[in-house]
């Protein structure tokens, strides 16, 4: 008889055990799945950030773009009109090289 309840006793102290063990993993599995949501949220989170992030990056960049081509139109139009103003000079000059000359002669014939 004392033999089966020490054997009882032994098997009510084993399930406990097994009880308290089985609620220890169930614990660490539930922290595990707590810690595993928490750095899939933290990670959308940054992804997030970082796609804001690169998406007003490319706002400015596609900003930045448009004002050089602006500035490069603009370059094209002063470079033309510098052109067009020294090409008006080299004739200006070569009238006014021609009344020199016809100044001269005028002089001479008087």
């Amino acid at each position: 008889q004392d033999q089966i309840g020490a054997d009882k006793g032994s098997m009510e102290e084993e399930n406990e055990e097994t009880l308290n063990l089985t609620a220890s993993v169930k614990r660490l599995e539930d922290e595990v799945q707590d810690t595993k949501i928490s750095s899939e949220i933290t990670l959308a989170e940054e992804r997030g950030s970082r796609l804001d992030e690169t998406r007003r990056l490319n706002t400015l960049l596609r900003a930045k773009e448009k004002e050089v081509d602006q500035l490069q139109g603009n370059l094209k139009q002063a470079i033309i009109d510098s052109r067009k103003m020294q090409e008006k000079i080299d004739s200006t000059s070569l009238l006014i090289e021609v009344k020199v000359l016809e100044i001269e002669a005028f002089s001479e014939l008087m």
